[in-house]
């Protein structure tokens, strides 16, 4: 029977038994035969494409009623076609074409016969108006991806009305299927043939997602391990050159799980994905949804020995790094190129709500590696679009322990990323976190805690950032060599900056632009970081002083030249160093006093001057019976002093100016002064002495006055000159340093 189907079908029949009744009519010529009242039975009946090996069709059982074929005209019809058992094998070839689509023969574009007479005549045109296969069962296998994936459809049910491979010929489909042996699908709706499209009501239950793996594997280096997906919803679907389809309705992805492929380890996992009230079409792309639920998730962060995070490598096909932008003449700034048009709206997030959250992360590119565990995540993020920055609120654990809360606004779909966001961070243990420690710092860590608030806004592509960081507790370990270390004496940082209670706190603003070539949160953070310690050890006492009110001027205390008594101002500034070393127990101060080599010998001669006149006053009250305490104490009346500067200018045993008469000039006060200024005599040592008197006097009012603790004060040797002294302070001082 090959003849009369050959010009209708291309297909090859190997096999099969036909049973037929019917009418016939025969005209003048030779294709004016026509069938009516046609019916018959097939038979295991086995049909291929000519150029293939497998068969494309299996059919046990088809019966067909009231058919008629018209060979003039082309046209096959029948008023209803059955089968029990067939079994179909359905191929997309690796360009991307089905094998179902060559099994008719139909005029190009799918024209129908026009009228009578068959000059019009460009193919035979197939009609079923009721179609009902049962038990059917379908294998896909498309070969457009590799390896080939594989599905299968059993237990079909297929009913059909109206169909026929007549361009635009519209019909009614209802298909229920058991999908690759788990799942259950269920479509219902209108039809076309010629090409094949449909708008389907549309019932998938627990559809296995692992054989979707080849799809998978051409874009990304992820393993699909579990999952199924159930939907209900309107499919809209057409197939051509591109394919277009859309899809209205509810989504539910559940019991995910997918393995990195190029780590070999869990990447992704949860219990239900719910993707509520989705509008998404194909051509030309547009993606809608409503609200989304994501509950009981785990996904793993790594960050590879390279310095690249996991998910940069899922990318199969991964493009290469685009060209860096061309630097400017301002530093630090680039050339970036306006858009020609502003970005498109092709996807819209409804609500996202999220619960029982948990990432995982791991640190290779540091040695030994680190690993952070962020649990009990729960929050939500608002309706997001292109133009519409989202509203943010997560919870969280770190380490099971430590909260952490995320607030604020996020668009990253807008033109240029737009983020105002908040977080808390209470009591993070610090240990873990050794490994950076050991290589950034030079120190591990061993005992501390961390809290922290940030606010960090991203408008216009400039980054401004609020860091306020507490640091409770922090106790460092031995020294690691380490050459990434930034060089800062660390300790001494940590000290200064840890009160008595053992809190650090410190404020930490940073800002950059996303369009400077070295751009970089963590960098720009770090560099603020080493800023801050570095100016903390440098000017050590400018940090303590803006603490208590004072400036740098509070790492030395000056005194009155010749001088090593402590004046009111002095005695203020030491209340104010004993109350910064009694807030930070771990520091420890050194004192070293200081001359000034001209100042203070001059100095040394005033007060040996003042010194003698003050002795013959102490003496003059000794003999009236009234001494004061020591001479230093005995007060000269500004009446007595030129009396008792010439007793002590005759007592002295120098040459002086004389008379005529060879006797003693009695002198203007001013002579006498000068005379004897310049004959007093101050030694090296005089000079060594007035400086460790300078250091013991501050010591002793640190120690016995301000209770600073003892083991915590030392005397240096003292500084005998001048010299490196790069402040605006006199040199007759005393030094201090902090260590």
């Amino acid at each position: 029977m090959y003849p009369y189907y050959a010009s209708a079908l291309n297909l090859t029949v190997d096999g099969g038994v036909i049973d037929v009744a019917t009418d016939l009519r025969f005209g003048a010529s030779a294709d004016s035969l026509v069938l009516t009242n046609l019916s018959g039975a097939i038979r295991d009946l086995s049909m291929r494409l000519p150029e293939e090996k497998q068969p494309l069709w299996r059919i046990p059982t088809l019966t067909g009623q009231g058919g008629t074929v018209d060979v003039s005209k082309q046209t096959i019809s029948f008023e209803s076609i059955e089968s029990s058992g067939t079994a179909a094998s359905v191929r997309r070839n690796a360009d991307g074409a089905f094998n179902f689509a060559r099994i008719l023969r139909r005029p190009q574009g799918g024209a129908t016969v026009g009228g009578g007479g068959g000059s019009g005549n460009q193919g035979w045109r197939i009609e079923a108006r009721k179609l009902a296969l049962t038990d059917l069962s379908a294998s896909f296998t498309d070969e457009s991806v590799t390896p080939p994936a594989v599905n299968a459809l059993t237990g079909v049910s297929l009913t059909a009305e109206n169909l026929s491979n007549a361009g635009k010929m519209k019909g009614q489909a209802s298909l229920q299927a058991t999908v690759n042996k788990r799942g259950t699908l269920s479509l219902s709706g209108p039809i076309e043939t010629a090409p094949f499209a449909g708008k389907f009501n549309t019932v998938a239950k627990n559809i296995d997602l692992v054989p979707l793996q080849a799809y998978i594997s051409e874009a990304a280096r992820l393993v699909l391990t579990g999952g199924n997906a159930s939907a209900q919803g309107t499919l809209d679907v057409a197939i051509g050159t591109p394919m277009r389809g859309g899809f209205k309705g509810d989504l539910t992805l559940a019991g995910v799980t997918a393995l990195d492929e190029a780590n070999e380890t869990d990447l992704l996992k949860w219990k239900t994905l719910k993707l509520a009230g989705i509008d998404a079409q194909l051509e030309p792309l547009a993606v809608n949804i409503g609200d989304i639920a994501l509950d009981d998730f785990f996904a793993r962060l790594i960050l590879n020995e390279t310095g690249e995070f996991n998910l940069q490598q899922l990318g199969r096909k991964r493009a290469p790094a685009a060209e860096p932008p061309a630097p400017t003449a301002a530093p630090k700034t680039v050339e970036v190129a306006s858009p020609q048009t502003t970005a498109t709206t092709w996807l819209k997030l409804g609500k996202a709500t999220l619960t029982s959250g948990n990432i995982y992360f791991t640190d290779h590119f540091i040695r030994p590696n680190y690993s952070a565990n962020v649990t009990q995540l729960s929050g939500g993020l608002s309706s997001l679009a292109f133009d519409k920055p989202a509203d943010l609120e997560l919870h969280g654990r770190v380490q099971e322990s430590a909260p952490v809360d995320i607030t604020g606004r996020i668009n990253p779909l807008a033109k240029n990323l737009f983020l105002d966001i908040k977080a808390n961070a209470s009591e993070i243990e610090l240990p873990p976190l050794t490994p950076y420690s050991d290589k950034y710092v030079g120190y591990g860590i061993e005992k501390g805690k961390l809290s922290m608030k940030v606010h960090y806004l991203i408008d216009e592509r400039k980054l401004t950032a609020e860091n306020t960081v507490i640091l409770d507790q922090l106790t460092f370990g031995g020294k690691v060599e380490s050459p990434d270390a930034i060089k800062v004496p660390v300790l001494l940082a940590v000290a200064l900056l840890k009160d008595r209670n053992g809190v650090i706190q410190f404020d930490l603003p940073v800002s950059g632009s996303l369009d400077d070539p070295e751009f970089s949160v963590g960098g720009i953070v770090l560099r603020a970081i080493i800023n801050l310690l570095g100016k903390i050890v440098t000017a050590p006492f400018a940090l303590l002083g803006s603490l208590h009110g004072h400036g740098e001027e509070l790492a030395y205390i000056e005194f009155a030249p010749g001088s090593a008594k402590l004046d009111a101002a002095s005695e203020d500034k030491l209340k104010t160093i004993a109350k910064a070393l009694n807030d930070r127990p771990a520091l420890k101060l050194d004192i070293a006093g200081r001359v000034d080599p001209a100042a203070d010998r001059d100095g040394l001669k005033q007060a040996a001057l003042d010194r003698q006149i003050k002795l013959l006053k102490f003496n003059e009250l000794a003999r009236q019976g009234e001494p004061p305490p020591s001479v230093e104490a005995a007060e000269v009346p500004a009446a007595e002093y030129e009396a008792l500067l010439t007793r002590v200018y005759k007592d002295a045993k120098f040459d002086k100016p004389r008379n005529a008469i060879g006797l003693a000039k009695d002198l203007p006060r001013s002579e006498m002064e000068t005379l004897l200024l310049a004959n007093l005599t101050v030694s090296d040592e005089d000079m060594r002495l007035l400086a460790e008197r300078r250091a013991q006097n501050v010591r002793a009012a640190l120690v016995d006055k301000e209770q600073v603790p003892g083991e915590r004060v030392f005397l240096v040797a003292p500084k005998l000159d001048a010299e490196s002294i790069k402040d605006k302070g006199k040199a007759t001082r005393v030094d201090f340093a902090l260590h």
